[in-house]
């Protein structure tokens, strides 16, 4: 099958923009669009072009899979390196278009090797919000994708996300220095209607129990942690909801048998219980609503959850349950970080967008996204 035989619908003006630029063959562009609206298909639309080789680095094993699986639906030779294996595979078979893999595995000398031999002409970067988010401490191998694109001689790199904090465009200039285009802004999702219920820690379960009890419609409730996901999951299991509980201590088959039925053509009416990384960057269109039952510890994830539904032009609902109890707990586990860290600017942050008005809230966002 060749790529693209199929009728595609015309392009939106920011995907033609970026593939204008991309296609200059040098230079760096961040992009900044919300999930949902079709950020994939500027990858999509490079990769056709067979003198291209794109390495996409992705966070998530569950959205790596996805991306393959919408290649190989158009056509598009891709080779995959998820998970925690440490060498490429043996036999790849044809020479892949597409290159999937997290900045993980190419830390690992054998498969940047391979890498290196194949030639990529593009390193594009899904979520690369996570760049520093997760890579001052939680997945420091982020902080290694400069010296990555260096080594491997790329001259054109594309940073996509659908929150990309100014602080991290800065970052990735002064680590990458050369041409670089900022295109894009952030904006939560129009159709998405949030509201905020201040509730003490102790509190919290009756009150978003009793929510999701009378939702008719599928939704997806962020715990926090996995125990929590999996208390809240036995909980709404026992008043008579289908539920599914996703977070990463569940093996990589279970994960796999929960991703195969939320990609089914027509989904289960099953509501998800989920630890904060889970969706990122994915598409579940039958998802109406979102329960933040315990707030992230920043702004951005913050934006990254309530961006789990209402994507496109679709609409649905965002409940954010919290009190002064989330920042203390905050406060304790992070006591050892100093008051000018990232982590407690990250907190500062959402405080004030918690307890801003709406036009604090307006500027907030405005002053810390792209």
């Amino acid at each position: 099958m060749e790529p693209h035989s199929c009728v595609r619908p015309p392009l939106f003006p920011f995907q033609a923009e970026a593939i204008r630029r991309l296609r200059k063959r040098t230079g760096h562009l961040a992009l900044s669009a919300p999930t949902g609206s079709g950020k994939g298909r500027i990858l999509e639309e490079i990769a056709a072009n067979p003198e291209e080789r794109i390495l996409l680095l992705t966070p998530l094993i569950a959205l790596g899979r996805q991306q393959s699986r919408r290649f190989r639906e158009l056509g598009i030779p891709v080779r995959e390196n998820l998970g925690k294996a440490r060498h490429p595979v043996k036999n790849p078979g044809c020479l892949p278009r597409v290159w999937i893999t997290s900045p993980e595995a190419t830390l690992y000398a054998s498969l940047r090797e391979k890498i290196k031999e194949w030639k990529p002409t593009l390193l594009a970067v899904d979520e690369a919000h996570c760049f520093e988010e997760w890579g001052e401490a939680f997945r420091p191998a982020y902080r290694s994708i400069p010296e990555l694109v260096r080594t491997l001689g790329v001259k054109r790199t594309l940073w996509m996300s659908a929150t990309l904090p100014k602080s991290t465009i800065e970052i990735l200039e002064s680590s990458l220095p050369g041409d670089w285009a900022l295109h894009g802004s952030f904006s939560l999702p129009p159709g998405l209607e949030v509201t905020e219920f201040p509730v003490r820690y102790g509190e919290r379960v009756e009150h978003v129990r009793r929510s999701i009890h009378e939702k008719v419609s599928p939704g997806l409730v962020f715990a926090g942690t996995r125990k929590n996901a999996e208390n809240y999951g036995i909980l709404l299991r026992s008043d008579g909801k289908s539920i599914l509980t996703y977070h990463a201590g569940l093996s990589d088959e279970e994960r796999r048998n929960i991703e195969n039925r939320l990609e089914l053509d027509s989904p289960t009416r099953s509501s998800i219980v989920a630890t904060n990384a889970f969706g990122m960057g994915m598409d579940y269109g039958y998802l109406e609503w979102v329960i933040l039952a315990h707030t992230p510890f920043s702004l951005l994830g913050l934006m990254q959850s309530l961006g789990r539904v209402a994507r496109g032009k679709r609409t649905g609902s965002a409940e954010i349950y919290w009190a002064e109890d989330d920042f203390r707990i905050a406060g304790y586990l992070l006591r050892n970080a100093k008051p000018d860290s990232r982590q407690a600017n990250d907190l500062r942050l959402l405080r004030n967008y918690l307890e801003g008005t709406p036009s604090d809230k307006v500027a907030l966002l405005r002053d810390t996204f792209v």
